[in-house]
């Protein structure tokens, strides 16, 4: 003190103020900066707190969606066999998206005394497999499977997991909650330096709590290695990046002592700062951990380092300008920041954009190669979770516009059980407001959002979406949210195109499987005419063939010369049928509508039915129920083929018993009203399987009944449409397996004006007879030229017409028909369409232009009617379709000679006989 006031006294008060004003002034300022940088130091330490607490909590519960996933993947009907988590491996990528993930696999409990059967079921998948370790105890809890199984992995197979006494509460409490539980870390048994921890989820639904652990017990587990887990999580350590030591004690509250997990580099303590070290206590699946950070010597910034001294002694100094030296300061430190603020926010940008494309371009390469929708759709969710997105679910709505949406999959949720299943259909005219997206900003929450949102309807901010489809009937509805957060515009242009890239590959995926079908039905549709074709060809070549032999005796020749009839019959139907359905498929199917008389109509059929119903002792009948109208005005034509195909199937399908026609009429006014036929047999019934695709081409209930029944399958399709052009339906009422089949043909009657109505049916008794195929019809005279290039048809009709008593002349070019039909000598010309050089056409003008007067009639194999008309207008006065009977060709040429035919006497057969395809 002595000297103090010695130098007082000597110096100048004014200068010992202003030096202890400069002091106080650079004191001021450097503890003002040394503040700063200490709470900017304690930013940037819960920063990089926060971001190691938020990836180790984000792997794990990734993990934990992975076993939800799973779970429910075996609930819906998958087997936890090797090769059902092998395929899951694969398909999901798993190892690829998770490597630090040891395995995957499920543990189950048994008896001691299945320690035999277990140990055989475990050496199937590795053949040195056993139960370790050995014990006593009267049950057991082994890994029965796990994936990937390697060298270092295979040897867990049949560890017992309740050998170890302080797993079992863990367990027991996996079982009581239903959520996952964490246990570790353990020590591996097979490896002295390395540590897991299982993640174990219960496989067996509805467990009591008290929880007894008791054989038939299982559960799912994924394990994983410390060391992995945190090399995966945080990559590589490099001090030089990291520049900070911190460590993860495993800490459960109820015991109160800790276990060191982790430490990322285990540095010396004069290489820390033992000052600045920070702790946070964290809490995942019920498992509490601490985390100890501590920044190193390098951590601090050269600014946060050196500033605030600096700072002090230039203020000091410089005590005139110290104010404007700390404004200065200040000043630069605040630009500093915000420069630095600015670069990071900049940066930080920078990667979300390139984050956001990497993941549009992965998603954009999806929809282009993937070809299976339920795929596409997980290759959307993970990238809706990888975009930092907090939660996302999707519906899919049914094409009825009354059933409601259920829910189809999710990402990071973490209770699904909270989520709705299903919602009302309704609420897309309710929430939705003619929007394709809707944000928390466009709508004031409402019920039918309360309820959509389930329990997110309190985040932050979330997005529904319906995914954009021209194809699909039903649509898909996406939900997405944050908890916390607002969606960035990053984030919601991501989605944006996501969405839009999704539909389109949808729309894709559509497309091909539509393309894909229409090639499989083209192609079963090819398949079944070739059985249908190739059955009778069979027949007609091998009866042929027979004919030719000399040693069949005449009435053997007889029989086998009616099975060719028969099977030409059954391909010229069959021809017809397909023609008919083309048509139809076309558009230009023709409808004549006539007046018919009701009876006589159902006479001819009665009439027809009868004979193949005694043929295998049924009994057929029509019943008329109510008033029957006397004439309807309908295509008797295409009313006879439906008819006849209905009763045709239930007499084929019918062994023993009866076929009934019931026919009612139900009026709609005093000149309309439809009629109404319900044909039931006793036959062997349709199975609901069959039912589904009855009225698809080459339909029938199964392969046992094609073998048994035959038939091409075209019938009951033909009928349908048939029925759908007169304006009617034609729909299965029931059908019981062995007990007998109803259908329902319903067609309008048309115009009923000046119909008398009666309750009876005035039907004919038709006795069995066998149709006569001779004809009796005299051509003697007729002079005919035949041209045609075929020799097997010149042979045919040139026997035909000399049989009749016809001379015949035989051409088989366009050129010679044309010179001898110009000669006049000919009563008829039978003009082949397709022959050599001139065609029949061309042939046919040029007589019509030299004056020819002949009657020339056209033969063709074409059944259209485009082909008629065709026929006609070259000059041709009618045309004969082949393939076609010796009966019916003379007759159709006695009809263009003009002369009158002569049918030999005989029963009362019908003089036309028009058979439906019966399948």
């Amino acid at each position: 003190m002595k000297w103090f006031r010695v130098i007082f006294r000597h110096v100048d008060r004014r200068a010992v103020l202003g030096a202890l004003f400069c002091v106080a002034i650079s004191l001021g300022v450097y503890f003002a900066v040394l503040t700063g940088v200490e709470r900017q130091i304690d930013s940037r330490l819960m920063h990089d707190l926060d971001r190691i607490e938020r990836s180790i909590t984000n792997r794990l519960e990734s993990y934990s969606d992975l076993l939800y996933h799973t779970r429910a993947a075996i609930y819906s009907g998958g087997e936890p066999s090797a090769e059902f988590f092998r395929n899951m491996l694969d398909h999901a990528e798993i190892s690829q998206r998770h490597r630090g993930l040891r395995s995957i696999g499920y543990v189950q409990i048994f008896k001691r005394e299945d320690k035999a059967r277990v140990t055989r079921d475990l050496k199937k998948i590795y053949p040195h497999a056993r139960l370790w370790p050995s014990s006593n105890a009267p049950i057991f809890a082994s890994l029965m499977v796990h994936e990937p199984m390697d060298s270092s992995t295979r040897q867990f197979l049949g560890i017992n997991a309740l050998s170890y006494q302080d797993r079992i509460p863990l367990i027991e409490k996996a079982f009581a909650t239903g959520r996952p539980v964490m246990i570790g870390p353990i020590k591996n048994p097979l490896s002295w330096n390395s540590r897991v921890y299982h993640i174990i989820l219960s496989l067996t639904p509805n467990v009591v709590d008290p929880v007894v652990l008791k054989p038939g017990m299982k559960w799912l587990q994924v394990t994983f290695r410390i060391q992995d887990f945190f090399h995966e999580a945080f990559g590589m350590p490099s001090l030089r990046l990291e520049k900070a030591d911190w460590t993860l004690f495993s800490a459960p509250r109820s015991s109160g002592s800790e276990q060191r997990v982790y430490t990322r580099f285990n540095l010396p303590q004069n290489v820390r700062l033992a000052d600045r070290k920070v702790t946070r206590r964290f809490r995942i699946f019920d498992h509490d951990f601490r985390i100890q950070f501590e920044p190193t010597r390098n951590y601090l910034t050269t600014v946060e380092r050196y500033f605030p001294p600096l700072a002090g002694v230039s203020t000091f100094i410089i005590a005139l300008s110290v104010f404007a030296s700390l404004q200065l300061g200040r000043r630069r430190l605040a630009a500093e920041t915000q420069r630095k603020e600015s670069l990071e926010a900049d940066q930080e940008l920078i990667n979300l954009q390139a984050k956001n494309l990497e993941l549009l371009s992965r998603f954009s390469r999806s929809v282009a190669e993937e070809l299976n929708e339920e795929s596409l759709l997980a290759h959307f969710l993970s990238i809706i979770r990888e975009a930092d997105i907090d939660f996302g679910y999707l519906y899919v709505s049914s094409s009825s516009a009354h059933s409601s949406l259920r829910l189809h999959s999710w990402a990071g949720v973490g209770n699904i059980s909270l989520i709705p299943d299903q919602i009302t259909h309704n609420f897309l005219k309710q929430v939705m407001c003619n929007r394709l997206m809707l944000t928390k900003e466009q709508q004031i929450m409402g019920p039918s959002l309360n309820r959509l949102l389930g329990p997110f309807h309190k985040a932050e901010d979330w997005i529904v979406a319906v995914i954009p489809s021209r194809q699909r009937t039903d649509q898909f509805l996406f939900v997405a949210g944050n908890h916390k957060t607002k969606f960035t515009k990053l984030q919601k242009e991501l989605l944006d195109n996501t969405i839009s890239h999704l539909g389109l590959g949808i729309d894709k995926i559509v497309l091909i499987e539509t393309a894909q079908t229409s090639s499989r039905s083209k192609s079963a549709f090819l398949a079944n005419m070739s059985h249908e074709i190739r059955t009778p060809l069979n027949a007609l070549m091998g009866f042929s063939e027979m004919l030719a032999g000399k040693q069949i005796p005449e009435s053997r020749r007889l029989s086998i010369a009616n099975s060719i009839r028969k099977n030409s019959e059954y391909l010229t139907r069959l021809i017809d049928d397909v023609l008919d359905l083309s048509k139809i498929e076309a558009g230009k199917l023709q409808i004549h509508h006539r007046r018919v008389r009701l009876s006589a109509l159902l006479d001819e059929i009665n009439s027809i039915v009868e004979m193949r119903a005694n043929e295998k002792d049924l009994r057929f009948e029509i019943i008329p129920t109510g008033q029957l109208p006397s004439h309807i005005f309908v295509d008797d034509v295409r009313l006879k083929q439906i008819l006849l195909n209905i009763i045709g199937n239930a007499i084929k399908f019918t062994n023993n018993g009866s076929v009934t026609m019931a026919v009612s009429c139900q009026r709609q006014n005093e000149n309309s009203g439809d009629l109404i036929f319900y044909v039931e047999d006793t036959g062997v019934g349709i199975s609901e399987e069959a039912q589904l695709h009855l009225f698809k081409p080459f339909s029938q209930g199964d392969e046992t009944t094609t073998r048994k029944f035959g038939g091409s399958g075209l019938g009951l399709a033909l009928s349908s449409r048939l029925a759908t052009e007169l304006g009617g339906s034609l729909r299965l009422i029931r059908s019981i397996k062995d007990v007998g089949t109803v259908f329902e043909i319903v067609i309008p009657t048309g115009d009923l004006r000046g119909c008398q109505w009666s309750d009876k049916l005035d039907l004919k008794p038709h006795p069995t007879v066998e149709l006569n195929l001779r004809h009796d019809i005299n051509l003697d005279g007729a002079r005919v030229l035949l041209v045609e290039d075929s020799e097997d048809n010149q042979e045919i009709f040139s026997f035909f017409l000399r049989t009749a008593g016809a001379e015949v002349t035989v051409v088989s070019n366009g050129i010679d028909a044309i010179k001898e039909g110009a000669t006049g000598k000919y009563d008829l010309i039978l003009m082949d369409i397709q022959i050599p050089g001139v065609d029949g056409k061309e042939a046919t003008r040029q007589l019509r232009a030299q004056g020819c007067m002949t009657t020339i009639v056209a033969l063709t194999a074409h059944a259209m009617r485009e082909e008629k008309e065709s026929c006609l207008q070259a000059g041709c006065d009618g045309q004969i379709t082949k393939p076609i009977s010796e009966k019916a060709f003379i007759e159709m040429v006695a009809m263009y000679l003009g002369q009158q035919r002569k049918i030999l006497p005989g029963p009362n057969v019908p003089h036309e006989i028009q058979e439906g395809t019966v399948n």
